[in-house]
């Protein structure tokens, strides 16, 4: 597809890859944060 129609779903195929990446990089470090918070508790001795 081109023209106007193929420079709008090329655009939105960026956007999506972005916002997926960007999801990937908020879950490890989600994960992370998750992993700190249970060896800060561990070692508390809570």
């Amino acid at each position: 597809i081109g023209g106007p129609t193929g420079e709008l779903l090329e655009t939105n195929a960026q956007v999506l890859s972005q916002i997926s990446t960007n999801l990937g990089t908020m879950q490890r470090y989600r994960i992370t944060s998750l992993c700190c918070a249970k060896l800060e508790i561990t070692y508390s001795g809570c």
